[in-house]
């Protein structure tokens, strides 16, 4: 019998180094996860399944009074037109997914499902707020700051546009999503009256900081506050997320063209914009294991999981969601 085709070479200990094994700790840390903040305040609604791919949404129109007319006797007066406006969404498919392979499946020792299961769910839920935060940004109305002090032309955060903005969302009528929150008998807390919200970036924080009046969360009166929310000032309570990302823009400063990151300040009115999903479909993880792919995959060498969903999202009215832009302070 011949000999087999291989050296088998041992490598002696050196000193008194022993060969000591590596342990593989089960549980997992903590994943490092955004503040998911774009699709919290969408209008939710659901398309029933295999019934359609669009869903209609009717918002009643309000006539405007003007010139009231007094009634008198045998003098009918004109009738007034009632209008509505609808809004088509229609959904759409995403989805991801990963590749894996047989050598990583057979060789290694951390929780191979579970892991990958909880890594795409949280991407799915990032992917979401990616959607409404693409649509919000591209689509909302826009307006820049213009009253700080940094000596750009869009400048940082300020009371003055902040209030300004509010101003026009109210003139279209738009309400405040939060609630008021009363005083508590705490030391050095206030109270928060009806709000709207402003969703942006973690990098104003400074600024948020730098307002006047602003009222950090942890003196709110009651403790009512949302995942991400850094605090208010006067009616707008302010949410920061890592996924709201500034645009690099040219702009000229001091007769010269100088390239500045200008951030998106979301801000908005209850029911600016919704959401459609389709039956109890919601996430869904799709596995297929190592051989599934048939004669793709002849040596069941691969596998792969992903997810994918339904959606439709749309601004349902322009007057009740302002992109408000700004710089950072210096």
């Amino acid at each position: 019998m011949s000999s087999p085709n291989y050296t088998t070479v041992f490598a002696p200990e050196t000193g008194n180094e022993a060969v000591v094994a590596k342990f593989y700790e089960r549980l997992l840390l903590e994943m490092a996860i955004p503040n998911l903040q774009f699709g919290r305040f969408a209008l939710s609604r659901t398309l029933p399944q295999r019934k359609s791919n669009t869903m209609i949404l009717t918002r009643p129109d309000l006539p405007t009074v003007s010139n009231p007319v007094e009634l008198t006797a045998g003098v009918t007066p004109p009738p007034i037109n009632l209008t509505q406006t609808r809004y088509e969404i229609k959904i759409k498919e995403f989805g991801n997914y990963i590749q894996l392979d047989d050598v990583y499946e057979y060789t290694t020792r951390d929780p191979f499902l579970r892991m990958r299961s909880e890594q795409l769910i949280e991407h799915s839920k990032m992917y979401i707020d990616t959607i409404f935060r693409d649509l919000l940004q591209s689509t909302a109305s826009t307006l820049v700051c213009t009253r700080g002090n940094n000596q750009l032309p869009i400048t940082e955060l300020n009371r003055e546009d902040l209030v300004s903005t509010i101003i026009e969302i109210r003139k279209a009528m738009g309400r405040p999503i939060a609630h008021h929150i009363e005083s508590s008998p705490d030391f050095a807390t206030s109270p928060v009256p009806e709000s709207f919200i402003a969703i942006s970036s973690v990098d104003l924080i400074g600024d948020l900081l730098a307002l006047p009046n602003f009222l950090r969360r942890d003196h709110y009166g009651h403790r009512q506050i949302y995942e991400g929310e850094y605090g208010a000032m006067d009616e707008i309570r302010f949410l920061t997320t890592q996924l709201s990302t500034p645009t690099s823009m040219s702009l000229t400063v001091n007769g010269s063209q100088q390239t500045v990151s200008v951030y998106n300040n979301i801000i908005l009115a209850r029911n600016a914009y919704g959401r459609v999903g389709l039956g109890s479909e919601g996430v869904r993880l799709i596995h297929a294991p190592l051989g599934s792919a048939g004669s793709a995959d002849p040596l069941a060498q691969r596998a792969t999981m992903g997810y994918k969903f339904f959606l439709g999202a749309a601004i349902l009215m322009d007057g009740w969601v302002v992109n408000l832009q700004s710089t950072q302070g210096v």
